[in-house]
């Protein structure tokens, strides 16, 4: 996730799942989350089709609406179709279950999820109550201080793994982000 939008973490999402996709020793799932603006598939140069609104809402098997993209090893979740109601959905014990049952199923497997900007949406934080960590997206010159702060502070109940500084542009700049606490 990222602190606000435009900050590049579809992007930093995508090519992650290609990068290790095409590594031998690991097969990667991509869920596309942001169900409001969902753009990992047009990334991948995919059509978007039934996806995880669908598993959730309809009862689709997640295994029958997995897209094999042939990148490397990368298996893709769409987003599916649009819902009104994300914030509930994503807090509801139907993604908790949803999640558990890819994990268990796909144990040996790294899924990567991108999701909304963590302050605009609250689906984000209900995610990162859920997931084994949290990647911060932040992209210089765009992240706010103080927005950055607060979302470190928010996510004090999640195992947050670390920050990617994106876009850099000038040596050092990151520094900045090493003496932020949460």
């Amino acid at each position: 996730t990222s602190p606000m939008r435009n900050e590049g973490k579809t992007h930093v999402a995508c090519n992650l799942a290609m990068s290790l996709a095409h590594d031998f020793d690991h097969t990667v799932l991509l869920i596309d989350a942001d169900i409001r603006s969902p753009s990992c598939h047009r990334m991948l140069g995919i059509p978007r089709p039934e996806g995880l609104s669908d598993c959730l809402l309809h009862g689709k098997k997640f295994w029958d609406v997995l897209v094999h993209t042939g990148i490397g090893r990368l298996s893709f979740l769409s987003s599916g179709n649009p819902v009104s109601n994300t914030s509930e959905l994503f807090a509801s014990n139907l993604m908790r279950d949803l999640l558990l049952e890819i994990k268990q199923r796909y144990a040996d497997r790294i899924i990567l999820i991108d999701t909304t900007p963590f302050l605009p949406f609250a689906e984000t934080r209900s995610l990162s109550r859920l997931v084994d960590g949290v990647i911060l997206v932040v992209r210089e010159n765009t992240t706010v201080k103080s927005h950055l702060e607060t979302t470190l502070r928010l996510l004090k109940n999640s195992n947050f793994l670390g920050a990617i500084y994106n876009d850099a542009h000038s040596f050092g700049a990151e520094k900045d982000i090493y003496n932020l606490r949460y």
